[in-house]
């Protein structure tokens, strides 16, 4: 986790720097830190929520109606139940990291994520309940 959140923080800052300073394409206010404070994540919801990057959380509410729809739910990103949301979001990362462990490492580890990230969505679940 800590290299995860190393790396992560090291390529927004030293692209920040590029678009900001070097080619002045962007304002400081449209690079916002990636990480909240580590003392507001004192659970794990708020590690997930608050604390932990949300890079993908935009992808995927953008393919949360698509979703829905395969379900047979109806509604769009704004009035589906939270928790269903999130559940989405979880679902959408443990894709995601899998497939990023496939290509970088060669094993699909599918249901090792599917896992992880459901156990996660459990937990932050009962947390909020």
């Amino acid at each position: 986790m800590i290299y995860t959140w190393w790396a992560l923080t090291a390529a927004h800052d030293f692209f920040s720097v590029i678009f900001i300073c070097i080619l002045r394409w962007d304002e400081p206010h449209e690079w916002p830190p990636l990480f909240g404070s580590l003392s507001e994540a004192y659970s794990l919801r708020r590690f997930w929520g608050v604390f932990w990057h949300s890079l993908n959380r935009s992808l995927a509410d953008a393919y949360l109606p698509l979703a829905c729809l395969c379900l047979g739910l109806r509604g769009n990103k704004n009035t589906i139940h939270p928790a269903l949301r999130a559940l989405w979001v979880f679902f959408f990362s443990a894709v995601f990291h899998a497939a990023a462990n496939c290509a970088q490492f060669g094993r699909p580890n599918m249901a090792k994520e599917m896992k992880f990230f459901m156990a996660n969505f459990a937990v932050c679940h009962a947390e909020t309940v």
